[in-house]
């Protein structure tokens, strides 16, 4: 089984994966995207959010992530402009899906790395905040994949039909 991902230059990249790595749709409601989404690859390694704590920027692990958060959104900034991407207002909400693949097989915290991804599309000034992102759509973490990289989805959203789908569910739950 392949995982096919179509980037932005039209090109597919197949990534095989395991037998134990099947994607599967989420099982919750799906939200619509409206006409706006953009999709974007980025190839290296995926170095997780981290705390920046009284030593600051000073700490390994610190510099770090804040190297990787500027390589990523170099490259996503540069696949925004091929796909036409304008930032949306303020005022706009977004969903985001995220697919992680790395190498080797270790355990990663999946907050952490979507927090890394999140930033670095707020670096690349894609979004104006992070805070517009309401919806995580998908998020999954890989191993044993051919080459460490991520794949995002960032989609405007209608609010009201969020609210609507929230409000079924409520009541499917009371009930």
């Amino acid at each position: 089984m392949a995982w096919r991902a179509i980037l932005p230059s039209g090109k597919g990249n197949t990534i095989p994966l395991n037998q134990n790595m099947r994607a599967r749709p989420s099982t919750a409601f799906v939200i619509r995207p409206m006409s706006k989404t953009l999709f974007l690859a980025y190839e290296g390694r995926i170095v997780p959010k981290a705390r920046m704590n009284t030593q600051g920027k000073a700490t390994k692990r610190s510099r770090d992530y804040l190297e990787s958060q500027k390589s990523q959104a170099w490259v996503y900034k540069q696949q925004a402009r091929e796909q036409g991407w304008n930032t949306p207002d303020r005022d706009k909400y977004l969903s985001i899906s995220a697919f992680f693949f790395f190498k080797d097989d270790r355990v990663r915290d999946i907050d952490n790395l979507l927090g890394a991804v999140q930033d670095a599309i707020q670096y690349a000034d894609l979004i104006d905040n992070d805070k517009q992102i309401k919806v995580i759509q998908d998020c999954a973490v890989f191993g044993n994949s051919e080459k460490d990289m991520v794949l995002v989805m960032l989609s405007e959203i209608d609010m009201e039909e969020l609210v609507i789908k929230a409000s079924e569910l409520l009541r499917r739950i009371e009930a």
